[in-house]
């Protein structure tokens, strides 16, 4: 018994090609602009293909390319605009301008000019201001710096504490005071801001020196309380901004 024949497939439907040129407006989408592609062909003529949505809107198919233009025509006067290539407009922007510019016509109040696309692009966003006016001047300021903290940073607080202390102590305590607050492990906040260096940061500086050197640890802890407490007094509190009993929280180093 011979075998049967394997039925052919069926060839696809070939895609109906658009009537070109259009001989009235079309419903112009996004799809019919990659068909206008197609007819883009050398020695073709171009062709102002007019949108069924937007009254005045046309699409300009030229052999080399494809923008949107606007015409409409009022005291016997012709207007028109070129908006642009469709790389630049979407379909949804181009009615919307090409409707604005109907609306401005008919109102009477001004007729839709090449300045007045190019501020309806710029608040589109499709330009830039400087594109608008171009022989306008533009002064962008420069970002304002970031504001300085406000008070004393660590050695200027350091400063104050030792000159305000000066008459009243002696030289080897003075000096004693000098070496603890200047103390290597402190170089760390000398820039800062005295109130931006917290308790838990002088708490880390001491726990490390205290595992090498605990009778040292204890000077500095001391020295610290003392000056943190004076600056928290009326006076170099509104310079230093340290707040009364900035330092409760820190304990004394204890022995490992």
């Amino acid at each position: 018994m011979a075998r049967a024949k394997p039925a052919a497939k069926k060839a696809a439907p070939a895609r109906a090609r658009i009537d070109w040129p259009p001989r009235g407006p079309v419903d112009i989408t996004g799809t019919f602009i990659t068909r206008c592609r197609e007819e883009q062909r050398p020695g073709v003529p171009a062709v102002d293909v007019r949108d069924l949505r937007a009254p005045g809107l046309l699409l300009r198919v030229s052999p080399r390319t494809i923008s949107w233009g606007w015409k409409a025509e009022r005291l016997k006067r012709t207007v028109r605009l070129d908006l642009g290539p469709v790389e630049r407009l979407t379909v949804a922007q181009a009615r919307q301008v090409a409707g604005e510019a109907m609306d401005l016509l008919r109102s009477g109040n001004g007729w839709p000019t090449l300045l007045w696309l190019n501020r309806r692009l710029a608040e589109l966003g499709l330009m830039r201001i400087e594109e608008v006016f171009p022989k306008n001047v533009y002064h962008h300021p420069t970002p304002a710096p970031p504001p300085r903290p406000r008070g004393w940073t660590y050695d200027q607080a350091v400063a104050a504490y030792l000159a305000a202390h000066e008459p009243e102590w002696r030289k080897a305590a003075h000096e004693d005071a000098r070496k603890n607050l200047r103390h290597p492990v402190l170089k760390r906040f000398a820039g800062m801001p005295v109130a931006a260096v917290t308790p838990d940061d002088l708490a880390t500086v001491l726990a490390a020196k205290n595992r090498s050197h605990h009778r040292q640890a204890e000077a500095l802890f001391v020295r610290l309380r003392h000056f943190y407490g004076w600056l928290a007094t009326p006076g170099p509190r509104r310079d230093s901004g340290v707040a009364k009993g900035y330092l409760d929280d820190l304990q004394r180093p204890k022995r490992p």
